[in-house]
């Protein structure tokens, strides 16, 4: 004996099997469709948070903006994002002493003329050896 519910449930899994092979096969242009008019829609009515969305850090709360389980706070929270991340490291400030900033403004100075130096020598010792 079979239950009709079995049968149901069967002919579910196969419709969306079928549906699933088809879309795996070929890209859907609907919702390519539906994303490109989204976009639109989103640059023309708030172009400040279509720039975060597109170029910003990608957030869970950009999938809140429209459809079902959408949330009225979710612009703010993606116009936030960066702020809410670089607080943690902004705990406290150091005082920059004013003597390290004279040792320190003199020793890229001498550092590079090292490095020029060293690199005369060689470039003298490699080309005169052949003259």
């Amino acid at each position: 004996m079979r239950f009709r519910a079995y049968d149901n449930i069967n002919n579910n899994i196969s419709a969306h099997y079928e549906m699933m092979k088809t879309c795996a096969s070929s890209p859907s242009p609907s919702l390519f469709v539906m994303f490109a008019l989204f976009a639109v829609r989103l640059l023309v009515s708030d172009p400040r948070l279509a720039v975060e969305v597109y170029f910003g850090l990608t957030t869970p709360y950009q999938y809140r903006l429209v459809g079902p389980g959408a949330w009225h706070g979710a612009r703010d929270a993606i116009l936030s994002a960066r702020q809410r991340i670089l607080q943690p490291l902004k705990t406290r400030r150091v005082a920059i002493a004013t003597t390290d900033n004279r040792r320190r403004s003199l020793l890229l100075p001498a550092l590079i003329v090292a490095a020029l130096a060293t690199s005369t020598c060689m470039f003298y010792r490699r080309f005169t050896h052949y003259t």
